[in-house]
C-alpha cells in the first residue's frame, strides 16, 4: 500500500519524465548521510525504549532494554498500519503482558508515555519553528487550518492522557460508562469482563498511586522524550545532506519537518497514507526542487517508515517472549 501510493503521487504529481534521473540520483547520494538517518532513527526507538525501560523499573519491573525495543518498535508497526495509530499502544501493551507485566501497570505506562510525547511533539514544533512557519507553509489558507488542528490535536490529546493519570475517578466513570453500555446491549460475559477490568484497575491505582508520590521519576524522562521527538524530525536533515543540499539547519529542518507531520499527518490515515506524501512534495519541492524532490521521497519515507515497520512486522511476527519479573514495591522504596 505504502509503495503503490509512494508510486501513484510521484507519478501524478512529478511526471514519468522527472521520475527517469531517479535511480541515478538515489544511486548519487551520500551513503555515509544516509546512514546518519538511519542511526539517528535507531536513536529515535532507543529513547522510546529507554522511557518505557524507567517507567516500568520504577513501577517495580525488572526489565531489559532489549525488551522495551522490541515493544517500542511493535508499537510502531501497529501504529503505521492502522488509522489514527490507535492500534499501536494496544498492541504494545498485548506483548507487554505475554512477557508478564500487568496490563493496568503497562497501561500506565503508556498513559505517562503518550501524554509526554503529545505535550513535546507541540513544544518541538512551536519552539523550533517559531517566525517561519508563514515560509514553510506558504499561502494556502488550508495548509495553515489544518496546521492548527494537528496543535489542537496534540494538545487535547496531552491533557486527556494526563487527566488518566491524576484523576481519581475518571477511569473509573469510562468503564461504569462501558458496562452500562454492554449492559444495555444484553452482554454475555458482562460479570466476567467486569472481574478483569477490576483486577485490571487495582493494578492501574496502585501504580498511579505511586507514581504520584514519586514525581521526580516522571520528570527525569521528559527530556528523553524531548529527544525522542526531536530525532524523529531531524531525519529530513541528513536526507538534505545526502542528496547534496546544504540550504538549512539542523534546527530549520526540525522545524519544516514538525510543521510538515502537525499539517498532513494529524488526520486518521495509516501511517498518514497517500496525504502525506502528497503534502511532503508541496512543502519540500522549494527545498530540494523538482529534480531531488522524488528522491528526497522515497529516502525519508523509506528510512521513517518501510524500514522500521518491516522490522517491527518481524518482530510481531517472530519475536521471542522476554519474561518480566516484578519485585515488591515496598521493598524496591526501601532499597531506593
Amino acid at each position: 500500500m505504502v509503495l503503490l501510493a509512494l508510486a501513484l503521487t510521484l507519478y501524478f504529481a512529478l511526471g514519468l519524465e522527472d521520475l527517469r534521473a531517479l535511480p541515478e540520483i538515489l544511486a548519487s547520494a551520500s551513503k555515509v548521510y544516509v546512514l546518519m538517518g538511519l542511526l539517528t532513527m535507531v536513536a529515535f526507538f532507543l529513547c522510546q525504549a529507554l522511557v518505557v525501560k524507567k517507567l516500568l523499573c520504577s513501577l517495580g519491573y525488572q526489565v531489559s532494554l532489549k525488551a522495551t525495543y522490541k515493544y517500542s518498535l511493535i508499537d510502531y508497526f501497529f501504529s503505521q498500519i492502522s488509522p489514527g495509530a490507535s492500534a499501536g499502544q494496544p498492541s504494545e501493551i498485548y506483548f507487554m503482558k505475554k512477557d508478564g507485566i500487568a496490563i493496568g501497570d503497562s497501561s500506565l505506562v503508556m498513559l505517562i508515555f503518550n501524554g509526554f510525547y503529545h505535550l513535546a511533539v507541540v513544544l518541538v514544533v512551536l519552539g523550533t519553528s517559531l517566525g517561519k512557519i508563514d515560509k514553510i507553509l506558504g499561502p494556502s489558507p488550508v495548509f495553515y487550518r489544518l496546521f492548527v488542528f494537528g496543535i489542537l490535536v496534540q494538545v487535547l490529546l496531552s491533557v486527556v492522557f494526563f487527566f488518566f493519570i491524576f484523576s481519581k475517578s475518571l477511569v473509573y466513570k469510562v468503564f461504569k460508562f462501558i458496562f452500562k453500555v454492554l449492559e444495555f446491549f444484553s452482554y454475555k460475559n458482562l460479570d466476567h469482563f467486569k472481574a478483569r477490568v477490576s483486577k485490571i484497575l487495582r493494578d492501574y491505582k496502585t501504580g498511579a498511586a505511586w507514581i504520584k508520590d514519586h514525581k521526580l521519576a516522571l520528570a527525569k524522562v521528559f527530556p528523553l522524550v524531548i529527544l525522542h521527538i526531536f530525532l524523529y524530525y531531524s531525519l529530513g536533515y541528513w536526507v538534505l545532506k545526502a542528496l547534496g543540499s546544504q540550504s538549512l539547519s539542523l534546527v530549520d529542518m526540525v522545524a519544516y519537518q514538525g510543521v510538515f507531520t502537525m499539517t498532513f499527518e494529524s488526520l486518521p490515515l495509516p501511517g498518514g497514507l497517500g496525504l502525506a506524501e502528497a503534502g511532503f512534495l508541496k512543502i519540500f519541492s522549494p527545498l530540494y526542487g523538482k529534480n531531488l524532490l522524488p528522491a528526497a521521497l522515497l529516502l525519508t519515507r523509506g528510512l521513517s517508515y518501510l524500514v522500521f515497520v518491516i522490522l517491527g512486522g518481524l518482530l510481531t511476527a517472530l519475536g521471542k517472549l522476554d519474561p518480566v519479573q516484578k519485585i515488591d514495591q515496598k521493598n524496591k522504596d526501601k532499597k531506593d
